[in-house]
């Protein structure tokens, strides 16, 4: 969402898959529905800068800096154990439970309720790629 008051302040972003508010998909991911990431100013860190930032760059940022494949160690203080055998026992317990929940509130529930005019795509894209999501998920 883009405040009137963008580019001067940074845009607002709400996760809305999260289980009517009862998953979190990541530590930087709120079931309430909050991103946390400093561009945004809801996270230390380097803050928004109405002269350099930009849309682009928050959506990469979250792409790159969130959407990561061993979420766990966003948890702060979490990264020390990076590298260990018990960092990597719980990152993979922690990725099995969001797995569940990535199936359960970002595939079905949206696979029964889409959003009308998103509901031809998500069906196609979901009959395209049954296969590998079946694979996946297994």
């Amino acid at each position: 969402f883009l405040p009137h008051t963008y580019p001067q302040k940074p845009p607002l972003c709400q996760l809305v898959t999260t289980g009517n508010g009862s998953f979190r998909f990541n530590p930087n991911l709120y079931a309430c529905g909050k991103v946390c990431l400093s561009l945004l100013g809801t996270w230390s860190g380097p803050a928004w800068d109405p002269n350099v930032s930009t849309l682009l760059q928050v959506l990469v940022s979250i792409q790159s800096l969130i959407l990561v494949p061993d979420p766990y160690f966003n948890e702060p203080g979490y990264e020390r154990s990076m590298g260990t055998r018990q960092g990597k026992i719980s990152s993979e317990n922690y990725n099995k439970t969001i797995k569940g929940g990535t199936i359960s509130h970002a595939m079905c529930d949206i696979l029964q309720s889409p959003p009308p005019e998103f509901a031809e795509v998500i069906r196609n894209h979901f009959l395209l790629k049954r296969e590998a999501i079946l694979k996946q998920s297994s």
